[in-house]
């Protein structure tokens, strides 16, 4: 039987109180408040302690990002966060204000207005801009890994939930990419969130899916795959496994529309940003390093591995579209390892770590106790690995004691 632990929950009162206790232990530590959070979870099998770990983890991850110095993309975008209150709202959206710095460029709709509503939702202070949109980042990866392993069939359910939101927020690949390649990570984030609403309501909502290629237009190639729901003579909800056996084909046939689509829509498109059409149009001549091939196998090999694991072993337990995740992400490592253009081959790849808290976890899922095991070996390394390798991290943060032992303030204030 499918173990879907999480006892009976939290009383209001009980679970405000928790909220509470953590929340002034936040202050003065944000790193012991999540360990608090995480010791909740394991002690209490309490859904609500789930909640009280995604909101603690992501404050304190939030946080971390704004003791980062801008710099490369960052430093571009906080130029163009600045440069709001210079200009008008119909100029910052329109571009016209680009004489104001080197830095400023013309990018999507989407990411104009976040900076808009960030600037003054953060009152013109750039790191606690930093926050709320880690925090949104983060928000929305966490709470659809809580959805997708509520959706989905596999045992120990409340440990993988876990387990897979400590991936997301311990992976130090994935965490200096955030304040770094905003716009893809916010992009990246959305879409995340759209396919895992789609795979829960078993269609899509057409106005969430479409959100995401209005903060990066990259994510269009992902779109157009989900968008194969509606070619219901190929994909069968009722028989997902059924469709599988056409992966290869389908694969195939999702790539070659994403190149032709995206390089025909950015032609023929009249819009704030032309990134695709500069990218695709100089692809392979990228001066920027390429990515380290041996280093993406590494993750490429037994992501790809547990996910034809889940297809053969698991076929019997599989949810309607349940597959088209695992799809989305083998079209994304395709484009990215076949794409000749340096930049565009990193940055594709780096869109893939935000798939795997939903991937790893599955691994040994058709045997409990190995599973168990598993998961908690995980669940301990990452946090490890994190602080461990923090002071290697490629841009320049807090140190790793002032990350431990500083308060959300300090942590805030940094810069």
């Amino acid at each position: 039987m499918i173990d879907n632990i999480a006892e009976d929950g939290l009383s209001r009162q009980q679970f405000i109180s928790e909220f509470a206790i953590i929340g002034v232990v936040a202050l003065i530590s944000p790193c012991v408040a999540v360990f608090i959070a995480l010791f909740l979870c394991f002690a209490q099998k309490k859904n609500e302690n789930i909640i009280l770990l995604i909101f603690f983890l992501a404050l304190y991850l939030s946080a971390i990002n704004a003791t980062k110095l801008p710099e490369g993309d960052q430093e571009a975008y906080m130029y163009e966060y600045l440069s709001i209150p210079a200009y008008s709202i119909g100029q910052t959206l329109t571009g016209t204000n680009l004489n104001m710095s080197v830095f400023v460029e013309k990018h999507e709709y989407g990411w104009v207005i976040l900076n808009i509503v960030g600037y003054y939702a953060s009152f013109g202070y750039y790191s606690l801009f930093v926050v709320e949109f880690s925090l949104i980042i983060y928000l929305l990866l966490f709470i659809s890994i809580y959805r997708f392993y509520k959706k989905i069939n596999i045992e120990n359910q409340y440990i993988s939930i876990i387990t897979g939101i400590l991936i997301v927020g311990f992976f130090p690949q994935l965490f200096s990419q955030t304040m770094h390649l905003e716009r893809q990570c916010i992009a990246s984030s959305i879409f995340i969130f759209a396919l895992v609403d789609y795979i829960n309501r078993e269609k899509p909502r057409l106005w969430l899916l479409l959100l995401p290629a209005f903060f990066h237009t990259s994510q269009i190639l992902l779109i157009l795959i989900v968008l194969t729901h509606y070619l219901h003579y190929i994909y069968n909800r009722y028989n997902e496994y059924s469709a599988s056996r056409f992966f290869v084909s389908l694969l195939v046939f999702s790539v070659a529309i994403g190149f032709t689509s995206v390089f025909a829509t950015f032609l023929i498109t009249q819009g704030p940003s032309l990134y695709g059409v500069e990218r695709l149009s100089h692809m392979g001549n990228s001066t920027e390093e390429t990515l380290d091939v041996f280093f993406a196998l590494k993750l490429i090999i037994p992501m790809c591995g547990i996910i034809l694991l889940r297809l053969i072993k698991s076929k019997d337990v599989l949810v309607p579209y349940e597959t088209k995740f695992y799809l989305v992400y083998g079209c994304l490592i395709i484009f990215a390892m076949l794409n000749p253009d340096n930049t565009m081959k990193y940055r594709f790849f780096n869109m893939s770590y935000m798939y795997m808290p939903f991937i790893v976890p599955l691994m040994f899922s058709r045997s409990q106790n190995l599973h168990k095991v598993y998961l908690l070996a995980v669940s301990i390394f990452f946090p490890i690995f994190f602080f461990t390798t923090f002071h290697k991290h490629p841009f320049n943060f807090a140190s790793t004691s002032e990350i431990i032992l500083d308060s959300l303030y300090s942590l805030i204030t940094y810069r």
